[in-house]
């Protein structure tokens, strides 16, 4: 899997100012049209290592700040969820990962 074709979203749960909400399925079929993987990134304001993730994780990618989190009852910050082309869950992560070992 190569990780620069993912697409990244960052959610923020509490932040109100550049976030909005959105609807996971439309998400899903926005996917399918463009044959990518999704990974979710959640992240809450005043995380620190939700922000280094942030700063240095993904720093190469592009970015959309999306709110849903509560929505899909993921409650711990930061998290990264990996969805296939179908839209299925395949594999959830919660923690600070560096950039070389988010990529293992």
């Amino acid at each position: 899997m190569h990780i620069k074709r993912l697409i990244f979203i960052f959610i923020g749960a509490i932040s109100m100012a550049f976030s909005y909400d959105i609807d996971l399925n439309q998400l899903i079929v926005e996917e399918k049209k463009t044959n990518k993987q999704l990974l979710v990134f959640l992240h809450i304001t005043g995380c620190d290592y939700c922000l280094r993730m942030e700063e240095f994780t993904f720093d190469d990618f592009k970015v959309s700040k999306i709110k849903f989190a509560k929505e899909i009852g993921y409650a711990m910050y930061p998290s990264c969820l990996f969805f296939d082309k179908n839209g299925e869950l395949v594999y959830d992560e919660v923690g600070y990962k560096d950039e070389d070992r988010f990529l293992e």
